[in-house]
């Protein structure tokens, strides 16, 4: 909401089952295609979340993971298709492509040259 809080509802019963505050402004939110995590870009950071369960938890909100690099604020995220990489795009002219898990000899890479700030970014089917 516009004070960022993120929460979870369940939309059959009508009731929040949950609130959980961020930290900054949320710009843009992005479910995974298998839908077991969830992206939140604050500022110019990325926090990946693991899917809350439908069971009742203390704390469903579980932080996987915060990914950095960019320096002006997130403004849109959008997951591949197999839900293993994200790509972020900021006003700073930049879009970062990241893998959701460590995986060896791969390194975030950075599309830059763009001429003013990315509103999105997007994977192909192939």
């Amino acid at each position: 909401d516009e004070t960022n809080h993120g929460m979870l509802v369940n939309f059959h019963r009508g009731i929040v089952l949950h609130r959980f505050a961020f930290k900054k402004k949320v710009r843009h939110i992005s479910f995974s295609p298998d839908s077991s995590h969830f992206a939140v870009s604050t500022g110019s950071h990325v926090q990946v979340w693991i899917t809350p369960s439908l069971r009742r938890e203390f704390s469903p909100f579980i932080l996987h993971r915060t990914y950095t690099g960019q320096s002006d604020d997130v403004t849109h995220i959008t997951w591949s298709s197999n839900s293993q990489f994200f790509v972020a795009s900021s006003n700073d002219n930049t879009a970062r492509v990241f893998s959701r898990d460590p995986l060896e000899g791969f390194t975030p890479t950075t599309l830059a040259a763009h001429r003013g700030p990315l509103v999105g970014s997007f994977f192909t089917e192939d």
